[in-house]
């Protein structure tokens, strides 16, 4: 699933459309991969928090970039923890992923 999530993003359309698609995704993995939820359920808290800031808002083609490359990021380092690291690498990516997420800079 996290494969899917990073085509999405490195697609052509970065806008909110792009978000809607990940958050279904996000959705659907909850469901699907049940033992890895927590870092869908985060994935798609980000992809709804983006669709709530510029659904009805103008969106450059940087700020649409620099996002999307950022969600790329936090997409590969789930799926590297989660497929390759240990419980200490998978706890820690979600706590970095919830603080960043609490304060905002996600």
């Amino acid at each position: 699933m996290y494969e899917k999530l990073i085509t999405v993003m490195q697609g052509d359309a970065l806008g909110v459309q792009a978000y809607e698609e990940c958050s279904r995704i996000a959705a659907t993995a909850i469901t699907e991969k049940s033992g890895d939820a927590a870092p869908f359920l985060l994935l798609g808290m980000i992809a709804n928090r983006f669709i709530d800031a510029y659904r009805d808002q103008p969106l450059t083609r940087k700020t649409a970039e620099d996002q999307a490359k950022r969600y790329v990021e936090l997409c590969s380092a789930f799926r590297e923890a989660f497929e390759n690291g240990s419980d200490a690498d998978k706890l820690n990516i979600l706590n970095e992923t919830a603080r960043a997420y609490n304060a905002e800079t996600l």
